[in-house]
């Protein structure tokens, strides 16, 4: 048999390979471009043959990745700057979640959560890659209810937020008055008209977002007044004690009168009757379309019972003291006096009050006794005996 002949190998230059005597196989290191030779011999070297192999070299590359800030609110964006490679590097961003481009060398981020990112950045057969963390800082999701959005007048609300993770809170209630910072803020609007109150909160690193949709309705008050066919502060007899009211305002749509005995009218221009005495204050409540209410208070109408003084003697005899029979009534209702001798003969008679009676009939001096007198007041009759002395 045949005996095997051993084969040695020698690479140059020395100084990048290793080994560089000896293997059939070895690992270079080159710095720049050039040529590896290697020589295979045996027999001592006696037969020798020799092979050259160009190793082009590119220069090394690098990347790194710079941004403006590596921390952002939630739903902001920030641009990740890819530096790095000789002029025709092509770029690979892992992963895609939140960037507008994975192949851009400058792409915007917009995570909803901390991402860390890396980019790939190739050129020719060389790599590198470098990693960005994005720190992103939960945005507060700002909201709040209201105890009432609309009203009249002065409205006073309470704003009540819903955004328990913000750590603090402006409040404009677009009305004009100061910013509140306050969590759960209670405000009167002074004026009519429509409010956007918009509600910004601040989380951490300062994030903040604002909500602005509801709208506070404020509604000019009613006027509520009124005037009487009676005027205020009068005294009325009974029982001619009609008072009619008159509503003034154009813009109700419901009233309420309470007249001050008890008495109650939803009518707009109510006629009322009192039949007490009494002294009254009338409240009228107005109602305008859109619900908004007014009070106001007049009067006082004061009603009485009526006096009626009938005398029961008289002496006519021109001493200037008690010489006529005179009734008094301080009523309204229609009156009659008439004076009857003990005959039924009428001597007297008038329909006026404080028109009195001097003791004469036909011109001539009645005769002294007794006398009869008929006192009628509205429909009421009153009958009694009447002395004449001189």
């Amino acid at each position: 048999s045949g005996t095997a002949i051993e084969t040695e190998y020698s690479w140059t230059p020395q100084e990048i390979v290793n080994p560089f005597l000896g293997d059939s196989l070895t690992t270079a290191f080159p710095t720049q471009t050039g040529c590896i030779e290697v020589t295979a011999s045996s027999m001592g070297g006696r037969c020798a043959t020799t092979a050259r192999f160009l190793v082009e070299v590119t220069p090394g590359i690098s990347v790194e990745v710079q941004a403006d800030t590596t921390r952002i609110c939630e739903g902001e964006a920030v641009e990740l700057r890819a530096i790095g490679g000789l002029g025709s590097s092509s770029y690979e961003w892992i992963p895609a979640i939140g960037l507008n481009s994975t192949d851009a060398q400058n792409p915007l981020a917009a995570p909803s959560s901390t991402t860390n990112y890396q980019v790939v950045l190739t050129e020719g057969a060389c790599k590198d890659t470098a990693d960005f963390l994005v720190d992103v800082t939960p945005t507060p999701k700002a909201s709040y209810f209201v105890d009432l959005d609309q009203g009249c007048g002065e409205l006073t609300v309470a704003f009540n937020n819903n955004t328990p993770d913000a750590e603090a809170y402006i409040w404009d209630f677009k009305d004009g008055s100061p910013l509140s910072n306050d969590p759960n803020p209670v405000h009167t609007f002074s004026d009519p008209g429509t409010y956007n109150v918009s509600l910004t909160t601040v989380g951490a690193n300062l994030c903040e977002t604002s909500f602005s949709s509801i709208a506070i309705v404020v509604a000019p008050l009613p006027t509520a007044d009124f005037v009487a066919d009676q005027p205020m502060n009068s005294e009325l007899p009974l029982p001619e004690s009609r008072v009619v009211f008159t509503d003034q305002p154009e813009d109700a749509v419901a009233w309420r009168w309470e007249l001050g005995d008890g008495g109650v009218s939803t009518s707009q221009n109510p006629e009322y009757t009192y039949t007490d005495p009494g002294t009254y204050t009338v409240k009228l409540t107005i109602t305008d379309a859109g619900g908004c209410v007014s009070t106001i208070n007049y009067g006082v109408f004061t009603i009485f019972e009526p006096a009626l003084d009938v005398p029961n003697v008289f002496t006519p005899n021109g001493d200037g003291a008690n010489d006529e029979f005179i009734v008094t009534y301080d009523g309204t209702e229609q009156l009659t006096v008439m004076v009857m001798d003990r005959w039924g003969r009428k001597v007297f008679e008038t329909s006026s009050s404080g028109d009195g009676w001097d003791g004469t009939h036909n011109g001539r001096d009645v005769s002294e006794g007794t006398y009869y007198y008929a006192v009628m007041v509205g429909e009421k009759l009153t009958r009694g005996n009447l002395t004449l002395l001189r």
